[in-house]
């Protein structure tokens, strides 16, 4: 699977050109989150962007830890992959829009919640794929003998509502660009 984290810092920095520093939040016992945050660190070199990593180890480590941002020790936030902090993005968004932070997550449903954006799986691609390769193997193919397929559809979304409220305004070529504008 292809890790986004990288482009989310990116399109974040197009949403938000005046962002220095990013808060990431994961859990450093998650493999997937220290590669995830591996390519944060990548990509905010290359973006000149500072990422302020903040380790957290449960829920109930989290939760302290976004309650002790302080009022502009940071100008966003980035999520990287990391299920137990996914799990938590009411949470976040909220804690985020009470602190006024700019939010990127993967799930489309987060910036229906009132995150700024999204980018992640098409998870209606992933659906007709999946029920493609099941069709065929109920008419009969053999799993061994079908092509690996991957998919390479993502779903960018933008909260308009969101951007206002945070008083920045999204450049329409992003705009152009999402598959989702919330108004």
């Amino acid at each position: 699977m292809t890790d986004l984290t990288a482009k989310r810092l990116e399109l974040l920095k197009e949403m938000v050109p005046k962002a220095h520093r990013v808060v990431a939040f994961y859990s450093p016992h998650n493999p997937a989150a220290q590669q995830s945050v591996q390519f944060a660190r990548d990509a905010a070199r290359k973006l000149r962007v500072e990422l302020v990593e903040r380790r957290v180890d449960s829920v109930e480590g989290l939760r302290p830890s976004l309650r002790a941002l302080r009022p502009r020790e940071v100008d966003a936030l980035l999520y990287v992959s990391d299920a137990m902090v996914s799990s938590q993005a009411a949470v976040i968004i909220e804690t985020a829009r009470e602190n006024r932070l700019p939010t990127i997550f993967q799930e489309p449903a987060s910036v229906v919640s009132g995150a700024l954006a999204s980018y992640g799986n098409d998870y209606r691609a992933v659906g007709r794929l999946s029920a493609k390769l099941v069709q065929r193997v109920l008419l009969g193919a053999n799993p061994a003998d079908m092509p690996i397929e991957q998919f390479d559809t993502f779903h960018f979304a933008i909260n308009l509502k969101t951007a206002k409220a945070l008083g920045l305004t999204i450049p329409p070529s992003l705009l152009q660009r999402a598959d989702q504008v919330i108004e």
